[in-house]
């Protein structure tokens, strides 16, 4: 019985982060999300131009080319959902700040939540346990 409740939950966090990756490939076409976008791409340049004098370019989903007319851009694979990539222009190192990075950061969490509530537990949003 254990080692398919195990399977269960598995498939449950699959499906789970499945349904995330389709909202936030909704949520990307939103203009919160592009408003946001662009303000988190102009923060993490300044960021990188504050301690290098290296040129970067910036990944985005073709969709959002149309917002970022300063900067050297170029289309990133879909399979990001969303946020940006800003490369180096030697193509050596990536910083990422893309959609699915922050998830599969989140990955653990959400999967001890979620196993938490399937064993009758109670979600402790202390993101510390």
């Amino acid at each position: 019985k254990k080692s398919t409740f195990n399977v269960y939950k598995e498939e449950l966090l699959k499906e789970t982060i499945e349904a995330i990756k389709k909202d936030l490939i909704a949520y990307s076409k939103t203009s919160a999300y592009k408003e946001k976008l662009m303000v988190e791409v102009e923060k993490a340049y300044d960021d990188l131009k504050e301690n290098s004098d290296k040129d970067y370019i910036l990944l985005v989903k073709e969709d959002d080319l149309n917002l970022f007319h300063d900067y050297q851009t170029e289309v990133m694979d879909d399979s990001n959902l969303g946020g940006f990539i800003f490369e180096d222009t030697d193509k050596t190192y990536q910083y990422d700040f893309t959609l699915k990075r922050k998830l599969e950061n989140e990955k653990y969490q959400i999967g001890k939540k979620l196993y938490s509530l399937l064993e009758g537990g109670e979600i402790n949003n202390d993101t510390n346990n």
